[in-house]
């Protein structure tokens, strides 16, 4: 990856635990800084950094499969790297406060706005674009919700349970209840 021509609306999208997150080297690139800068300042904070929270650490197997994924989208780990640190939003955020340069608040905003909104997973079942997304709306006042039922029950009731919804109430019924045959 040709690290001159860097920069959040272009980085490839790294997403782990259904997180987008940025590598140490990919963040001082963008950050204008060195990455032994932003390993020492991380060592020299390490109590205001929480694992899971604001980085992972990647080893053994789960690196080696990491690789392989970096590889096909042109993003380069040495065979050397026994583990790799992935910074989520929330630890590069951290990484800005710590430099405290006026280029690393500005990286930070564009990471917000293009890197880690764009590349937020979507949950499954969803479509993929947002054209064919339909919004979210609030329930109406008289809605169908549709459960499936346990399986030990007879055929007809095993098919589904409605439930109305209602400003005062939401008890679920089953369909001969609501006088549905």
């Amino acid at each position: 990856m040709n690290t001159a021509t860097l920069s959040p609306e272009t980085l490839p999208a790294i997403i782990w635990n259904n997180q987008p997150v940025i590598t140490t080297e990919l963040l001082a690139n963008i950050y204008g800084a060195k990455e032994i800068q932003i390993q020492q300042n991380f060592n020299n904070n390490a109590s205001r950094f929480i694992e899971g929270i604001h980085y992972f650490i990647i080893k053994g197997t789960d690196l080696k499969e990491l690789k392989l994924y970096l590889d096909k989208i042109e993003v380069q780990i040495s065979n050397m790297v026994r583990k790799l640190y992935l910074w989520t939003e929330r630890g590069t955020v951290r990484h800005a406060k710590i430099l405290d340069t006026d280029n690393a608040w500005l990286v930070q905003d564009q990471l917000e706005e293009f890197y880690f909104t764009k590349n937020t997973p979507v949950p499954y079942g969803l479509k993929d674009t947002p054209t064919e997304r339909l919004p979210l709306k609030k329930p109406s006042s008289h809605c169908l919700v549709v459960y499936p039922l346990k399986r030990k029950t007879s055929l007809r009731s095993s098919l589904m349970t409605v439930q109305r919804c209602y400003p005062k109430t939401s008890k679920p019924r089953r369909l001969s209840q609501c006088g549905v045959h």
